[in-house]
């Protein structure tokens, strides 16, 4: 997870994560961020917690009943968990908090809206095996979510919508947006 440079000024883009780590071969934009690119909820980046988990949600941002979820590594091993008393926060490595849960214990979160409203929506999953799989698409969030599902993940978290993102090593296109936190993997 990628947000600050050295003077801790917002990364923004690409970009200028991939001059600091030349050696990713895929990005993607992770979370919600406000006005100033900050993330919103909970954050961490090499175990050091940057923002703080966000367990009253705002129902202008996001309804309560939908579920925020968490994604974070702690020991090594990926980990989609719903907001509780009981995370150990202190044991993270990376964590960053979004929402909805897309999909929980094998099954699409019943709380997702029905309607389906396609727009271009990313997310991360986590197989059985503690496999993480990115996917940024034009979808719904069940349409996201049964993709999840069929790539084995027994948990999903979307991201962000409207302005999803990905950029990897062999598309040779360039990607434009300024975002808040940034995922990527070598």
């Amino acid at each position: 997870m990628h947000w600050l440079d050295a003077e801790e000024h917002p990364l923004l883009t690409f970009d200028n994560v991939r001059k600091l780590k030349p050696e990713l071969i895929f990005l993607t934009n992770g979370g919600k961020f406000n006005s100033r690119h900050e993330p919103i909820g909970l954050y961490i980046e090499n175990g050091k917690k940057y923002k703080s988990l966000e367990v009253e949600q705002n129902p202008k941002r996001m309804p309560a009943s939908r579920g925020d979820g968490v994604f974070y590594i702690q020991s090594g091993k990926a980990f989609i968990e719903g907001i509780k008393p009981t995370l150990k926060i202190a044991e993270m490595t990376y964590a960053l908090q979004s929402s909805p849960l897309l999909v929980i214990n094998g099954k699409i979160n019943p709380r997702l809206s029905i309607k389906e409203r396609v727009l271009m929506r990313n997310g991360v999953g986590v197989t059985k095996e503690g496999k993480v799989y990115f996917a940024c698409l034009e979808a719904s969030e069940r349409s996201l979510a049964k993709h999840f599902i069929e790539a084995g993940c027994i948990q999903a978290l979307q991201l962000d919508a409207k302005v999803s993102r990905v950029w990897h090593k062999n598309i040779k296109e360039k990607v434009y947006g300024r975002f808040g936190v940034m995922i990527g993997a070598k």
